[in-house]
């Protein structure tokens, strides 16, 4: 199963940054959230998601977590197996600080676009296990909801250029198609959720009536 990604726009006023912060000894740090908890994405299709409180909390202690740029494994910032990167779960999702930042072009690089401004993206690339990563339900709109519950692996987080990415037809096909795949997935092994008893009736009924007024 290919790693799935996931985006957070952190332009929006309501979340908190991805910064770069600055100690008394003038050491400086990159500091902030790369997911947050609770909070509904846009509607993909026919899905939306969001991540419960807890996804990362096994995954933390246990992963080897690489810090990227853009997801690109060329271009390190840290990692939590090194001491260089510290990652923790709180009640509002999966904060993150790189420390020190590493003396690289792609460390100065990102250093100096989160203080210009000019990066606002966190993203992390993760995998469920097979039974009781997530869950759906339909929602009242017609559209199925998918809560992410406990994440098997979680491979890196990073600071991304773009976090509309999902929203391109590119990135769109790609969450279409991981969200189109874990809900196939889960539908198999809940038959009864998906087709409940009381709209089988219903529909067999309606057919039922339809027939009559055929032959009528």
């Amino acid at each position: 199963m290919q790693p799935e990604r996931r985006f957070l726009d952190l332009s929006d006023p309501e979340l908190p940054k991805i910064e770069l912060r600055e100690a008394e000894d003038g050491s400086k740090r990159i500091a902030g959230y790369f997911a947050v908890y609770d909070r509904w994405s846009p509607v993909y299709g026919r899905f939306r998601e969001r991540i419960a409180p807890g996804f990362f909390d096994d995954a933390v202690g246990r992963d080897d977590i690489r810090a990227l740029f853009n997801h690109d494994e060329s271009r390190l910032l840290g990692r939590n197996k090194a001491g260089t990167l510290a990652l923790r779960s709180d009640n509002i999702g999966l904060y993150g600080e790189v420390s020190p930042i590493p003396n690289t072009p792609t460390g100065s690089e990102v250093a100096e676009n989160l203080r210009l401004g000019n990066l606002t993206g966190a993203s992390f690339a993760f995998s469920l296990p097979m039974e009781d990563g997530d869950k759906w339900a339909k929602a009242a709109d017609g559209v199925w909801e998918r809560t992410l519950l406990r994440a098997e692996n979680v491979y890196d987080v990073s600071v991304v250029t773009n976090p509309l990415y999902p929203q391109t037809e590119v990135g769109l096909r790609e969450v279409r198609s991981q969200l189109e795949e874990s809900f196939n997935r889960w539908a198999a092994a809940h038959p009864e959720e998906v087709n409940p008893p009381e709209e089988d009736s219903t529909l067999a009924l309606q057919g039922q009536k339809l027939r009559l007024v055929e032959l009528g």
